[in-house]
């Protein structure tokens, strides 16, 4: 319990918006029961199909997304890649009763940030708080990289100043010399 209060200081200050990608009503209530158990402070909205669950990436806009995997002419694969696209930055973590161990892998491989069984849901929580870490330290670093790149854009426009500076201060001084050097 102790790395999960740890964790819990990456989480954003206000309250978190969580969609649940499920289709059984059951366990849409058992994976939010389990997370406020844990002290999450979350408003939740559930989609059980494709149609409801592009509605809410669009006017629900999560923090996280959490997703069974299989689901009634829906699956989860699909699911990740319109996350991916429509929403990048949101982790997004399966909650599923059965994937097995190639398919957890082609699953991360493909840009799922963590993989959670639904009879194993004690790792539910430490994943989405590992799933908030990794983002805000993904965050940090594309700050930091930008602010990188930004900084060696000042260095190459310095450096163009300066040269166009010295090169002019170069002119002027050799026209003066062109100018008074009598040429005979």
């Amino acid at each position: 319990m102790t790395s999960t209060l740890a964790s819990k200081r990456e989480l954003p200050s206000r309250q978190l918006r969580f969609l649940l990608l499920e289709d059984v009503p059951l366990d849409a209530s058992m994976i939010e029961a389990r997370l406020r158990a844990e002290g999450l402070d979350f408003q939740s909205q559930v989609a059980a199909s494709e149609t409801a669950y592009r509605a809410a990436l669009r006017d629900f806009t999560p923090d996280l997304i959490l997703a069974d995997f299989n689901l009634p002419g829906f699956d989860g694969l699909t699911a990740l890649s319109i996350a991916l696209e429509r929403c990048r930055e949101t982790p997004f973590i399966f909650v599923s009763g059965a994937v097995g161990e190639e398919m957890v892998i082609a699953l991360l491989r493909a840009g799922a940030t963590d993989v959670v069984l639904k009879n194993n849901l004690s790792r539910l929580a430490p994943a989405v708080f590992r799933a908030f870490q990794d983002s805000a330290h993904r965050s940090e670093a594309r700050r930091a990289a930008q602010a990188l790149h930004e900084t060696i854009d000042v260095l190459h426009d310095t450096k163009r100043a300066f040269k166009s500076r010295t090169l002019g201060d170069l002119r002027e001084k050799l026209q003066q010399l062109v100018d008074t050097t009598p040429w005979w």
